[in-house]
């Protein structure tokens, strides 16, 4: 880090922004290691979809306090593009040393904001999931690799039919599926109890087609690659992208197919408060946005 802020000053950078950068860089990291299990922040590990998964974090669940009594606030727009701003110089500076190949901040924007601030998730609307869909189940991808097409409609089918983020979708067990009741068990790294989220027919069919594609991997989780070992975020991020350039939806992530499904289950009626149980999220005015236009 030292070698950053000596970078950031030989840019004449103000002292006040290479503290504030500082904080920016160290939050993530935090943040990042968290995510990933990991026990130190490896910057060349970072992918574009992690940045768009933190940036969806902190504008639509992170919060801070400026002191112990005071009332948790949500971050603003302005502070997340700020924030976003001094990852992007850090990734500069990593860029020039060789630390890493790509700075993957240059892509990340800030998109779909109301005036008052409160950002409008990212759905796809009936056209777009209906030509997801459509690829998806193409009897040509079946033909043609049907491991790879079993395993594909799995991972996105979670996604659209059960609400899962990335990190749930990679670290689900082929034991935390209860087909019988119906019910798949989500379970997370932070030590909050699982949660259990509806398995529709549809969703059922497609992972049991993946199971028995799958076979008896010695790795218990449920999502592979062709080396029998658990997906990891690049070959997620690899994924999405390559189908998003197949289907023509370039924001295409699993937080795309998240709001999604959970704008589906808003437009069905669903009350609120049972929406937010089943994305297992804490607060209620983060539901709200679901209901807009």
């Amino acid at each position: 880090m030292e070698s950053y802020i000596q970078w950031l000053m030989k840019k004449d950078t103000q002292p006040i922004t290479v503290k504030y950068y500082v904080s920016a860089v160290l939050q993530f990291q935090r943040w990042h290691m968290n995510e990933t299990g990991s026990k130190s922040f490896a910057p060349s590990g970072v992918t574009m979809l992690e940045m768009q998964q933190w940036r969806d974090h902190m504008l639509n669940e992170a919060t801070y306090t400026k002191s112990k009594e005071s009332t948790p606030k949500r971050y603003s727009a302005a502070s997340v593009k700020a924030y976003l701003q001094a990852l992007k110089s850090f990734f500069d500076y990593l860029e020039t040393t060789g630390a890493v190949q790509r700075n993957p901040v240059s892509k990340v924007m800030i998109s779909g904001l109301l005036e008052d601030n409160v950002r409008i998730p990212r759905w796809l609307d009936i056209q777009e999931k209906g030509r997801l869909i459509q690829y998806l189940d193409d009897p040509k991808l079946e033909q043609k690799n049907v491991w790879k097409y079993a395993r594909n409609r799995a991972i996105f089918y979670l996604g659209l039919y059960a609400g899962l983020r990335n990190r749930e979708i990679t670290t689900l067990r082929k034991t935390d599926l209860h087909f019988q009741e119906e019910l798949i068990i989500v379970r997370n790294n932070t030590g909050e109890q699982p949660r259990t989220v509806e398995m529709s027919a549809t969703l059922a069919k497609v992972l049991q087609d993946w199971i028995q594609v799958r076979g008896d991997s010695p790795d218990a989780t449920l999502i592979l690659t062709t080396r029998n070992e658990a997906i990891s975020d690049k070959g997620m991020w690899r994924l999405f992208n390559t189908i998003a350039l197949k289907v023509e939806i370039p924001d295409l992530s699993p937080q795309v197919l998240r709001h999604t499904f959970a704008r589906q289950l808003v437009e069905e009626g669903r009350p609120l408060p049972l929406v937010a149980e089943i994305l297992g999220i804490h607060n209620l005015k983060d539901i709200l946005v679901y209901r807009m236009i």
